[in-house]
């Protein structure tokens, strides 16, 4: 499975999965940003118990969501 899909489900989300570099043991998380709906989510800790309700992003999907922001203008200038 690709860490990285840069088509969109047909809702508009982006799924990026993100490996943990802190933790040696190969952990990843998943991490989903929808462009359209305004909305974002990741399951490492710190998005869950930390940042969820504060509407900042973890580190996770700080990244997730440059690389959407870029998949989607690259979708719109081919169209």
């Amino acid at each position: 499975r690709p860490a990285v899909r840069l088509d969109p489900d047909p809702d508009g989300t982006y799924v990026f999965r993100a490996r943990s570099f802190t933790r040696r043991t190969g952990w990843s998380y998943r991490c989903r940003v929808n462009l359209r709906q305004g909305w974002t989510s990741c399951t490492c800790r710190d998005f869950r118990f930390r940042r969820r309700g504060e509407g900042t992003l973890c580190k996770h999907l700080e990244r997730a969501l440059v690389t959407a922001r870029k998949a989607e203008r690259s979708r719109v200038s081919a169209a």
